[in-house]
């Protein structure tokens, strides 16, 4: 399989923990982007066997899916945005359109054939390991969404691509808020983390002073000018596990690294394991610790009211 490309200089952490899903199409200033794909976890993201259309405009019962053994650490409930889009659209995907793509325009956002809770990790910034509770229907129930302002806000080209992402992420958790009725609190958990260290041997990684982008695929990363903080983001999104950079490097490097996915149904003979590529391509290694792990706590959430 070829690697889906993504190139974005300046990538932001939330576009990288994007980069692990199903095959996706960023769209920036209208020119399609490839993001990741990992097809091993499309039946997480979006499942193929969907609830009947007439289902996906019912209102939910009220339920409160709190989960009072995760407040391990601490919590607080999530704050009110003021700043949203104005005028917002939301309708059931078309089923026989399985793709998914986003546009992160803060003035001008569409989302197509997305499950709530992927629209929650792209609002806050979050892997899905990292959200909590909720009912079985904000995985399988796919939407399409539009939201435009009539005012332009936002930052212009000259302005990083960070403070962009930021605007629109903001937006989103208001539309969540309105049209999902999101009610959810931040939280933190105890559990097994990986930690990133630099082996042995030291580093094997080419010092970088640019950065035209990445790109991303099953068993694959190539990597023009990343920190050590964008690997570890991008292997917590590849291992459903949080990664934490422990190496103290603080440079942007240029790296590639291959490896054959665990479920891999043609195993590549030629190349190792995640943990065995990682030493051996990067002199890096990964190793089983615990820590604190940022969480989003769904308390309530509905279908979204109709247009």
């Amino acid at each position: 399989m070829q690697p889906a490309r993504f190139r974005l200089a300046g990538a932001s952490r939330s576009n990288r923990r994007h980069s692990r899903r199903t095959q996706t199409v960023l769209l920036i200033d209208g020119a399609p982007l490839p993001l990741c794909c990992d097809d091993s976890r499309r039946a997480n993201l979006i499942p193929a066997l969907l609830l009947p259309l007439a289902l996906l405009v019912v209102p939910a019962p009220v339920i409160d899916y709190g989960r009072p053994d995760l407040e391990q650490r601490s919590s607080s409930p999530i704050p009110a945005q003021t700043i949203s889009f104005d005028v917002v659209s939301i309708r059931p995907s078309d089923p026989k359109n399985t793709g998914f793509a986003v546009r992160p325009d803060p003035n001008n956002f569409t989302m197509t054939g997305a499950s709530l809770k992927l629209l929650i990790e792209y609002a806050y910034d979050l892997h899905g390991f990292q959200i909590e509770g909720g009912p079985t229907w904000m995985t399988s129930s796919r939407f399409d969404i539009v939201a435009k302002t009539e005012t332009t806000s936002a930052p212009t080209q000259s302005q990083d691509l960070e403070a962009t992402l930021k605007l629109v992420r903001t937006r989103l958790q208001a539309l969540l808020a309105d049209r999902f009725q999101l009610r959810a609190r931040k939280g933190t958990m105890e559990m097994p983390v990986y930690g990133l260290v630099v082996s042995k041997g030291g580093p094997k990684l080419e010092a970088s002073t640019t950065n035209t982008g990445f790109s991303t695929g099953r068993g694959q990363f190539v990597c023009s000018g990343s920190s050590m903080d964008d690997l570890a983001s991008l292997l917590s999104g590849s291992m459903d596990r949080m990664v934490i950079d422990q190496t103290k490097l603080t440079g942007s490097y240029k790296f590639t690294l291959k490896w054959t996915p665990d479920d891999s149904p043609n195993p590549d003979t030629d190349l190792p394991g995640l943990f065995t590529a990682i030493q051996e391509q990067l002199g890096l290694k990964l190793i089983p610790t615990k820590g604190a792990v940022e969480m989003l706590i769904i308390n309530h959430v509905e279908r979204p009211s109709e247009n």
